[in-house]
């Protein structure tokens, strides 16, 4: 038997061996496995409890406003089962950091029932951050009811809020 036949079994072992030692602190990404199906329960959860505060609602009876953070992708989830695209939200996707902004083309009237959806645990913060975004409109909301939705990964808040106008001071 010639000499490299008997050398390139023990020369392929070697490299087996080697490659697995060098190998096994390699970083490889592996996703989250429940990544989506975590999502999925956190709307499920989330739409339980916002048909639970609104008995027998009607498309329009109220909307979603959202800050888009690290569970933007589960917002919009929520948001796609209340029609999202036909006006059920008030946001502008633009930077996943932006502070609450209220756009110039959606009309909030007195009465209106908002749900803001945040990840921020603190409602008094959440308050002085919408109640920035409607000064312009002479508008605040009026905090009702909160739900925590948690699920592994996924926290986030809703808000369940009525828009009032700001009292103004009389002369």
């Amino acid at each position: 038997m010639p000499r490299w036949r008997a050398a390139a079994p023990a020369a392929f072992n070697s490299l087996g061996a080697l490659s697995f030692l060098c190998g096994r602190n390699a970083l490889i990404y592996l996703p989250e496995r429940w990544q989506y199906h975590d999502n999925f329960v956190a709307v499920l959860e989330a739409n339980s409890a916002m048909d639970g505060y609104y008995h027998g609602y009607r498309y329009g009876d109220f909307r979603l406003w959202f800050l888009p953070d690290d569970n933007t992708n589960t917002y919009i989830g929520l948001a796609s089962m209340y029609f999202y695209p036909w006006g059920s939200t008030v946001n502008r996707m633009k930077s996943a950091r932006e502070l609450f902004t209220f756009p110039q083309t959606v009309r909030l009237k007195e009465g209106s029932r908002m749900v803001v959806v945040s990840s921020r645990s603190n409602p008094r913060q959440v308050a002085s951050e919408t109640d920035r975004a409607l000064a312009p409109y002479n508008m605040t909301l009026q905090f009702q009811s909160a739900r925590r939705i948690h699920h592994r990964d996924i926290d986030f808040n809703l808000y369940f809020t009525i828009a009032t106008a700001k009292a103004t001071a009389r002369p």
